[in-house]
C-alpha cells in the first residue's frame, strides 16, 4: 500500500495495527487529525470527522475512514489529503484577498 504522506501512514498503523489503540481510546483521546501539522485528537473516529467538517472544510459526506469500493482505506485517506491540500490552498488564498482588500 502506498499512503499520500508520513503522517497518513502513521495514523493508519496506529489505529489498524496497535493492539493497544482500542484500549488506549477507550480511556483517553485516540484519534488524529488527518490534516498534517493539527495536534487535535479525538475520542472517537465521528468526533475526528466533525473536526474536519468544521475545522478543515471537508465536506460533510466525505468518507475517510471507512473501506471503500474500488480502492478501500488507502484510496480514501490518499482523497482525504487532497481536500486538506484544497482547504489549505483555499485559507492561504481568502487570507491574502483579505490582506489585498482591506489594506
Amino acid at each position: 500500500r502506498a499512503f499520500p504522506s508520513g503522517h497518513l501512514l502513521d495514523t493508519h498503523i496506529l489505529e489498524w495495527h496497535d493492539s493497544l489503540f482500542q484500549i488506549l481510546a477507550e480511556r483517553q483521546d485516540m484519534y488524529q487529525c488527518l490534516v498534517e501539522g493539527c495536534a487535535e485528537k479525538f475520542r472517537t473516529g465521528r468526533d475526528r470527522k466533525e473536526h474536519l467538517v468544521t475545522h478543515h472544510l471537508y465536506p460533510a459526506d466525505f468518507r475517510f475512514d471507512k473501506p471503500r469500493k474500488g480502492g478501500g482505506y488507502v484510496a480514501g485517506l490518499a482523497e482525504a489529503a487532497s481536500w486538506a491540500q484544497q482547504a489549505r490552498e483555499c485559507a492561504d488564498s481568502c487570507h491574502l484577498t483579505s490582506r489585498l482588500v482591506v489594506g
